[in-house]
């Protein structure tokens, strides 16, 4: 009946001879009924009594705590001697192992000090060819070399300014084109946009109903093909406000607020709402007005640390609305869906609004770089000046001093030749 087992615990590797009670779940049939591989929860008891659990591995069971040791000492490792190593000898010599080469260190460690090595040997390559270029320095024997250097590097200064120059002035004038063609063009429009408004109320201009009348025989069938079209009409203004179109002639279009006429008309001619609803809000406010300026003066709860933007003012948002609400019901829309399409002009004008102010940033930004191209340029005309001038003082300074030494040499020479005159005299 097998009672003890041999086992080693795994942490400090010590052996020792425990009951198999002292093991947990194992209750073994023979002495080979046991897993050598496989760690075992055994039991250990201190000296003072205290006891635990560890993980061991079981080498041997056994009937007796004494069968387990007589086997331990039964099975004792066998020691050889150590041979020596003799060339002389053949047969020792066959029996000794060749050496095998050491290991190379690999692995992602030894590649990155690899690489470090290369780095440092491409940095130390590096300095000694820049020495060995700063030992090579050219040397002018000759003060002639020098001044010539100078000379061409003043000349080639001078060319690289007016280079310069000549740039910023073809620039300036291309500038000045654009601009007096963007002048031609916008005189143009609104050229084009009185006569528009002039042929539309002499009842000239291009229209469906003008191209139906002329139809001939068919003219009832194809004026009812172009009513049951789904276009939207231009919004009729009332009675009241019947006026003489103008350049700078106004319109109310509800609630006493006056706009210009054809910046109305054109309002009305657009077929998305979007267009109407934002043309509309430039027509009633300039954009310098509407800077900085919000729907309903809320605080923004992205930034809540911000300020809160001045609103609109509400009566005339009102008006915005009821001509906003005007169109859609000449559009069809039922009174059912009307509250939810008059949401759409907060959308449309909270849009439009941060549009402008997209628009004014960028302005800002163009405007700051085009301050710092500008100073940038200056600081690199002055820095061009300065050298030119820097150059040329050198040069001066130093034509006086071979002049002074030239001078100085001679008079000392001669008074040298009369003193040794008058000695030798």
């Amino acid at each position: 009946m097998i009672t003890h087992a041999k086992v080693r615990y795994e942490d400090d590797r010590k052996l020792a001879v425990v009951d198999i009670r002292d093991i947990e779940n194992f209750h073994p049939e023979n002495a080979k009924d046991f897993k050598s591989k496989f760690f075992y929860s055994v039991k250990w008891t201190d000296p003072d009594g205290t006891s635990d659990f560890y993980r061991a591995r079981i080498l041997a069971l056994g009937e007796s705590e004494e069968d387990l040791e007589a086997e331990g000492r039964g099975r004792q490792r066998l020691r050889f001697e150590r041979m020596a190593y003799s060339p002389d000898g053949e047969d020792e010599d066959d029996d000794v192992e060749p050496e095998r080469p050491a290991k190379k260190p690999s692995g992602p460690k030894q590649e990155l000090l690899d690489m470090l090595k290369k780095k440092t040997d491409d940095i130390q390559q590096r300095e000694e060819a820049a020495l060995k270029k700063q030992k090579k320095r050219p040397t002018y024997d000759d003060r002639g070399g020098l001044v010539t250097e100078l000379k061409y590097k003043v000349q080639r200064l001078e060319g690289l300014v007016e280079r310069k120059c000549k740039k910023i002035e073809e620039l300036r004038n291309k500038n000045e084109e654009l601009e007096q063609e963007a002048m031609k063009l916008r005189q143009l429009n609104m050229r084009l946009q009185e006569k528009m408004l002039t042929a539309i109320d002499e009842g000239t201009g291009y229209s469906r109903a003008s191209c139906s009348t002329k139809s001939g025989p068919d003219h009832s069938t194809r004026e009812v093909d172009i009513d049951s079209m789904d276009v939207i009409p231009r919004e009729k203004t009332p009675p009241q406000d019947d006026y003489a179109r103008k350049e700078n002639a106004m319109v109310d279009i509800g609630g006493g607020l006056q706009i210009n006429s054809s910046a109305w008309h054109h309002i009305q001619g657009h077929q998305k709402d979007s267009l109407f609803v934002k043309d509309l809000l430039l027509g009633i406010w300039p954009k310098d007005q509407l800077k900085n300026r919000s729907l309903q003066g809320k605080r923004c709860p992205r930034f809540p640390d911000r300020p809160a933007k001045a609103p609109l003012t509400p009566w005339k948002v009102e008006v915005m609305r009821d001509c906003y609400r005007r169109r859609l019901q000449r559009q069809g829309i039922p009174e059912t869906l009307m509250p939810a399409a008059l949401k759409q002009l907060n959308h449309f004008v909270v849009e439009k609004l941060a549009d402008l102010e997209r628009l004014a940033k960028r302005e800002l930004t163009y405007d700051v770089k085009l301050v710092g191209l500008a100073e940038n340029e200056g600081q690199e005309a002055l820095a061009y000046i300065g050298g030119y001038i820097g150059m040329w003082l050198g040069i001066s300074l130093y034509s006086v001093y071979v002049f002074l030494e030239a001078s100085l040499t001679t008079f000392f020479r001669s008074r040298w030749h009369l003193f040794r005159h008058l000695i030798h005299r």
